[in-house]
Protein backbone atom coordinates (compact mmCIF):
# COMPACT_ATOMS: atom_id res chain seq x y z
CA UNK A 1 0.00 0.00 0.00
CA UNK A 2 2.92 2.37 0.54
CA UNK A 3 3.45 2.93 -3.20
CA UNK A 4 -0.24 3.88 -3.71
CA UNK A 5 -0.33 6.59 -1.05
CA UNK A 6 -1.27 9.99 -2.44
CA UNK A 7 -0.17 13.23 -0.86
CA UNK A 8 -2.11 16.37 -1.63
CA UNK A 9 0.09 19.20 -2.83
CA UNK A 10 -1.02 22.71 -2.01
CA UNK A 11 0.70 25.94 -2.95
CA UNK A 12 1.64 29.01 -0.94
CA UNK A 13 3.39 32.28 -1.64
CA UNK A 14 7.19 32.05 -1.64
CA UNK A 15 9.02 34.25 0.83
CA UNK A 16 11.70 34.83 -1.82
CA UNK A 17 10.58 34.41 -5.44
CA UNK A 18 12.65 32.25 -7.76
CA UNK A 19 14.69 34.03 -10.41
CA UNK A 20 12.65 33.85 -13.63
CA UNK A 21 14.19 31.81 -16.45
CA UNK A 22 11.04 31.30 -18.47
CA UNK A 23 7.39 32.15 -18.82
CA UNK A 24 4.12 30.65 -19.93
CA UNK A 25 1.38 32.46 -21.83
CA UNK A 26 -2.05 30.97 -22.42
CA UNK A 27 -4.97 32.06 -24.60
CA UNK A 28 -4.96 35.69 -25.71
CA UNK A 29 -1.79 36.32 -23.68
CA UNK A 30 0.03 33.81 -25.91
CA UNK A 31 -1.00 35.79 -28.99
CA UNK A 32 0.10 39.08 -27.43
CA UNK A 33 3.41 37.54 -26.41
CA UNK A 34 4.03 36.13 -29.91
CA UNK A 35 3.40 39.57 -31.44
CA UNK A 36 5.72 41.19 -28.90
CA UNK A 37 8.49 38.70 -29.66
CA UNK A 38 8.14 39.20 -33.42
CA UNK A 39 8.70 42.95 -32.94
CA UNK A 40 12.32 42.21 -31.93
CA UNK A 41 13.66 39.78 -34.58
CA UNK A 42 17.30 40.44 -33.60
CA UNK A 43 16.65 39.02 -30.12
CA UNK A 44 14.54 36.00 -31.21
CA UNK A 45 17.47 33.54 -31.43
CA UNK A 46 18.26 34.18 -27.76
CA UNK A 47 14.88 32.68 -26.79
CA UNK A 48 13.97 29.00 -26.72
CA UNK A 49 10.40 27.87 -26.76
CA UNK A 50 7.72 25.24 -27.10
CA UNK A 51 4.11 25.79 -28.04
CA UNK A 52 0.77 24.08 -28.16
CA UNK A 53 -2.82 25.09 -28.80
CA UNK A 54 -3.26 28.49 -27.12
CA UNK A 55 0.00 27.97 -25.20
CA UNK A 56 3.48 29.44 -25.52
CA UNK A 57 6.44 28.68 -23.24
CA UNK A 58 9.55 30.83 -23.57
CA UNK A 59 12.92 30.19 -21.92
CA UNK A 60 15.58 32.91 -21.74
CA UNK A 61 17.84 34.88 -19.48
CA UNK A 62 15.90 36.91 -16.92
CA UNK A 63 16.73 40.31 -18.45
CA UNK A 64 15.38 39.21 -21.86
CA UNK A 65 11.99 37.98 -20.66
CA UNK A 66 9.23 40.35 -21.75
CA UNK A 67 6.53 41.56 -19.39
CA UNK A 68 3.00 40.99 -20.68
CA UNK A 69 -0.20 40.84 -18.62
CA UNK A 70 -1.43 37.38 -17.56
CA UNK A 71 1.91 35.58 -17.97
CA UNK A 72 3.19 33.03 -15.45
CA UNK A 73 6.91 33.42 -14.85
CA UNK A 74 8.85 30.23 -14.21
CA UNK A 75 11.95 29.60 -12.14
CA UNK A 76 14.12 26.68 -11.06
CA UNK A 77 14.30 25.64 -7.42
CA UNK A 78 17.78 24.31 -6.66
CA UNK A 79 16.15 21.23 -5.05
CA UNK A 80 14.37 20.30 -8.31
CA UNK A 81 16.61 21.26 -11.24
CA UNK A 82 14.53 19.58 -13.98
CA UNK A 83 11.24 21.15 -12.88
CA UNK A 84 10.28 24.76 -13.58
CA UNK A 85 7.75 26.19 -11.13
CA UNK A 86 5.88 29.49 -10.85
CA UNK A 87 8.37 31.97 -9.41
CA UNK A 88 6.02 33.28 -6.73
CA UNK A 89 4.66 29.98 -5.37
CA UNK A 90 6.11 26.99 -3.56
CA UNK A 91 4.65 23.53 -3.05
CA UNK A 92 3.64 22.19 0.37
CA UNK A 93 6.00 19.24 -0.19
CA UNK A 94 9.75 19.50 -0.81
CA UNK A 95 10.33 20.38 -4.49
CA UNK A 96 12.71 17.41 -4.87
CA UNK A 97 9.94 15.04 -3.77
CA UNK A 98 7.51 16.63 -6.23
CA UNK A 99 10.09 16.32 -9.02
CA UNK A 100 10.67 12.62 -8.22
CA UNK A 101 6.92 11.92 -8.11
CA UNK A 102 6.45 13.56 -11.52
CA UNK A 103 9.36 11.56 -12.99
CA UNK A 104 7.95 8.32 -11.54
CA UNK A 105 4.46 8.96 -12.94
CA UNK A 106 5.66 10.32 -16.30
CA UNK A 107 8.73 8.28 -17.28
CA UNK A 108 10.90 9.97 -19.86
CA UNK A 109 9.26 13.40 -19.52
CA UNK A 110 12.64 15.04 -18.87
CA UNK A 111 12.76 18.72 -17.96
CA UNK A 112 9.29 20.20 -17.67
CA UNK A 113 7.26 23.16 -16.45
CA UNK A 114 4.44 22.71 -13.97
CA UNK A 115 1.41 24.98 -14.36
CA UNK A 116 -1.24 25.19 -11.71
CA UNK A 117 -4.24 26.67 -13.51
CA UNK A 118 -5.17 24.40 -15.14
CA UNK A 119 -2.82 21.77 -13.71
CA UNK A 120 -0.50 20.97 -16.61
CA UNK A 121 2.94 19.47 -17.17
CA UNK A 122 4.75 20.89 -20.18
CA UNK A 123 7.74 18.92 -21.47
CA UNK A 124 10.62 21.27 -22.30
CA UNK A 125 13.07 18.83 -23.86
CA UNK A 126 11.97 19.87 -27.35
CA UNK A 127 12.45 23.62 -26.75
CA UNK A 128 14.14 25.19 -29.77
CA UNK A 129 15.61 28.60 -30.59
CA UNK A 130 12.97 30.97 -31.95
CA UNK A 131 13.22 32.31 -35.49
CA UNK A 132 10.97 33.93 -38.04
CA UNK A 133 10.13 31.68 -40.97
CA UNK A 134 10.43 32.84 -44.61
CA UNK A 135 6.83 33.54 -45.67
CA UNK A 136 5.76 34.62 -42.19
CA UNK A 137 8.62 37.11 -41.97
CA UNK A 138 7.42 38.91 -45.12
CA UNK A 139 3.71 38.84 -44.34
CA UNK A 140 2.10 41.77 -42.59
CA UNK A 141 0.81 40.84 -39.11
CA UNK A 142 -2.65 42.00 -40.22
CA UNK A 143 -2.70 39.83 -43.33
CA UNK A 144 -3.51 36.24 -42.37
CA UNK A 145 -2.11 33.47 -44.56
CA UNK A 146 -4.54 32.20 -47.17
CA UNK A 147 -5.89 28.73 -46.62
CA UNK A 148 -5.77 26.31 -49.56
CA UNK A 149 -9.57 26.47 -49.72
CA UNK A 150 -9.74 30.28 -49.74
CA UNK A 151 -12.23 32.06 -51.99
CA UNK A 152 -9.54 33.31 -54.38
CA UNK A 153 -7.98 29.85 -54.71
CA UNK A 154 -11.39 28.26 -55.36
CA UNK A 155 -12.19 30.86 -58.03
CA UNK A 156 -8.87 30.13 -59.80
CA UNK A 157 -9.58 26.38 -59.75
CA UNK A 158 -13.04 26.92 -61.25
CA UNK A 159 -11.61 29.10 -64.02
CA UNK A 160 -8.94 26.51 -64.73
CA UNK A 161 -11.54 23.71 -64.97
CA UNK A 162 -13.75 25.78 -67.32
CA UNK A 163 -10.76 26.43 -69.58
CA UNK A 164 -10.04 22.68 -69.72
CA UNK A 165 -13.67 21.88 -70.76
Amino acid sequence: MYGDTLIEVTWRARLTPLAPIGLVAQGSAATKLAHRLLEAPDVLPRFKGVSGPKLLVILAEEELLPWVDKLVYLGRDRQSPSLLLPTNLEPSVPPALLERAIAANHPGIGPCALLLNPPTLIPLGEARALARRGAHARRSPRTPPRAPGSTRALARRRQSRRAED
